[in-house]
């Protein structure tokens, strides 16, 4: 079994936001442009990446989205109802909200 450290993974947690549990962020910069962003919030875990982000990181790139672009991406694999696509753009607007605030 092959393992790698993964060195570039930073984060940070929203622990007040208005009627969410904590939201945990994690951003996985894997290359100039390119990365992964996994959020969770309560039991539930959504992760998507992007391939082209002009050079930006994970965390920059998000902090220039709205919460529908970023909600959709989380959840483009999953058939979401609309009480739980209402719950993710409540998640997806803290993310950007933590993003651009750090």
């Amino acid at each position: 079994m092959a393992l790698e450290l993964i060195e570039k993974l930073n984060g940070i947690v929203v622990s007040d936001a208005d009627r969410l549990d904590p939201v945990r962020v994690i951003f996985h910069d894997i290359a100039p442009g390119q990365g992964y962003l996994i959020v969770t919030c309560y039991n539930r875990a959504w992760t998507t990446y992007w391939g082209g982000m002009s050079g930006k990181t994970v965390r920059e790139f998000v902090s220039g989205c709205d919460a529908d672009y970023v909600a959709r991406n989380l959840t483009w694999n999953i058939k979401a109802t609309k009480a739980e696509m209402a719950y993710v753009m409540r998640v997806a607007r803290v993310v950007i909200d933590a993003c651009r605030a750090a």
